[in-house]
């Protein structure tokens, strides 16, 4: 992983940056035009998967910096993934994310369909659901009021300005980010974020990849809770065995259809997502454990 700060003496102040003009830094601070130009030119010069992480980065920088990347059609076509936190000051980009960060994209498209043909879900009710890989997000609530962010995955209910369900994944250096990513979700989220799920991969030296999925959620008063963990590799003795359970409720939100239970439970199997997961571990030339 990269790291970079913005904390940083001797920097001109701010002229132009693509966006908009910046506010003027204080001193010892990495101007908001030094910083868009210093993460622009990372991204474009990228030739594989790299994390960025740059701290103490103030609301009114870090917003301004990530909405000027979001509108840059050259960052825009290199699909690296953009985030602000405002609450912890950190700038959290992915560039070149590898296959494996889409391991749950294939297991979610799989599970609705199941989900149809089961009649778990309606027609319309699928319909009246967005499937988005790593839009942008604002919008949220203090302390994230001045937060961007782009999750890797979302289900997002028509009519509503959040997602109900997030995923966020990432190799084993990046467990702090996404812990920090769950709480800006269930916090700065609130209500419409039902649950976040985090896929957390690790990589020994010989390439043995080990993975697991953890369901978050919130507890009797509103706070984050781990729901759920669950082993993706190595499989346990019995897989099959291995679900995730979601309600209708939390997963048609505001669009459930008049008359339907929303304390329905579908089970999402793990088992699916560890064969969906397997093909793209051998892809990226690694071994499942």
């Amino acid at each position: 992983m990269k790291m970079g700060s913005i904390t940083k003496s001797g920097d001109a102040p701010p002229t132009r940056l693509l966006r908009s003009n910046a506010p003027p830094s204080p001193p010892q601070v990495l101007s908001a035009q030094k910083l868009f130009t210093t993460i622009r030119n990372e991204i474009l010069q990228a030739r594989g998967y790299k994390d960025l992480v740059f701290e103490n980065v103030p609301p009114e920088a870090g917003s301004l910096v990530i909405d000027s990347l979001d509108e840059d059609p050259d960052v825009e076509n290199s699909c690296a993934r953009l985030s602000y936190n405002s609450f912890t000051l950190t700038i959290s980009i992915t560039i070149m994310p590898t296959f494996l960060y889409e391991a749950h994209t294939a297991w979610l498209y799989r599970e609705v369909s199941r989900m149809a043909r089961s009649g778990f879900l309606t027609p319309s009710e699928e319909d009246s659901i967005s499937f988005l890989k790593s839009p942008t997000f604002g919008g949220l609530q203090p302390p994230y009021s001045a937060s961007r962010k782009e999750p890797d995955f979302a289900l997002l209910p028509d009519g509503q300005s959040l997602p109900i369900l997030v995923f966020e994944t990432g190799w084993s250096e990046s467990a702090p980010r996404l812990h920090h990513d769950k709480d800006l979700w269930l916090r700065g989220g609130r209500p419409e974020v039902q649950l976040v799920f985090l896929v957390k991969w690790s990589k020994s030296a010989g390439g043995v990849v080990r993975g697991i999925i953890e369901v978050h959620g919130r507890n009797g008063v509103g706070e984050p809770q781990l729901l759920q963990t669950e082993t993706i590799f190595p499989a346990p003795p019995n897989p099959e065995a291995q679900t995730i359970p979601i309600t209708r409720g939390q997963l048609m939100g505001p669009n459930l259809l008049a008359g339907r239970n929303p304390g329905d439970v579908h089970q999402l199997s793990v088992d699916l997502f560890r064969r969906a997961a397997g093909k793209l571990v051998l892809r990226e030339g690694y071994t499942p454990a």
